[in-house]
């Protein structure tokens, strides 16, 4: 067993968070916890208020499955170059869907399939898990823990990218609105187009009615900017003008 970070939990918290010692303590357990009945390869801590959100990582993986180093940055580089543009999107649909909504504590997990290659080895499946473990005093989540996991042999096979959200009811978040989240990101997936977030925003603009003109006071933004994100999402989704770029988008998410 490798551990990756070279600092207890309980020294962690104690250090990057303000959390008092009771709260510390059932965060601990909750987590040592969880680890424990999911049997991560990785786990990681973010406080996500922070610029520099992971304050915590462990690796209960082995060097030769890892390579040379055991820790989330090393997997990631080696996720297929196809695939991280994805991720990207994911990360930020989950952002996105974080500041309108209530996010439930430790009932929700956000699952990503990613595909991992390292130099010299086969192809490995492994499963993101994101779980909001505290909120803060909006009722947003601060501390989020991410799990990454080899599934390759339960699988028995190399599977692609796919988002899942599992859930248990609850009445803080709409269960409509996460399978319209879990709908939107695999729709986006499967379509193959990945859009920068200055990009969505030309696109959701447009598809209100807005015009180029519009867009460029509603983003401050010059037109000709607006222009050149609208060749780019026309481009993208293989069509020749607007109607047909909203028509082909709203297909894809319906």
């Amino acid at each position: 067993m490798i551990v990756c970070s070279e600092s207890p939990l309980e020294e962690v918290l104690f250090r990057k968070t303000t959390l008092n010692l009771e709260k510390r303590d059932e965060i601990i357990s909750w987590v040592n916890a969880y680890v424990e009945t999911v049997s991560p390869d990785i786990m990681i801590l973010l406080d996500v208020s922070n610029d520099i959100q992971c304050i915590y990582e462990k690796c209960y993986n082995t060097l030769d499955k890892c390579m040379s180093t055991c820790n989330s940055e090393n997997l990631m580089e080696n996720v297929v170059e196809q695939q991280r543009e994805n991720i990207k999107m994911v990360n930020e649909e989950l952002r996105k869907f974080s500041i309108s909504n209530t996010i439930p504590l430790r009932s929700c997990s956000f699952n990503l399939r990613l595909n991992v290659l390292y130099p010299h080895k086969k192809p490995i499946t492994f499963l993101r898990s994101i779980v909001a473990v505290s909120n803060n005093e909006e009722g947003k989540p601060s501390l989020v823990l991410v799990t990454l996991q080899d599934i390759t042999n339960m699988t028995n096979a190399i599977q692609g990218v796919y988002f899942e959200i599992k859930h248990a009811r609850q009445q803080a978040v709409d269960c409509y609105s996460l399978k319209c989240l879990e709908s939107v990101i695999n729709a986006k997936i499967k379509s193959g187009v990945t859009l920068t977030k200055r990009e969505d925003q030309v696109l959701q603009l447009l598809i209100n009615g807005h015009t180029s003109l519009g867009i460029s006071k509603e983003l401050f933004i010059a037109k000709t900017t607006v222009d050149k994100h609208r060749q780019n999402l026309m481009r993208k989704y293989n069509v020749t003008n607007v109607t047909q770029l909203i028509r082909k988008y709203l297909q894809s998410v319906a």
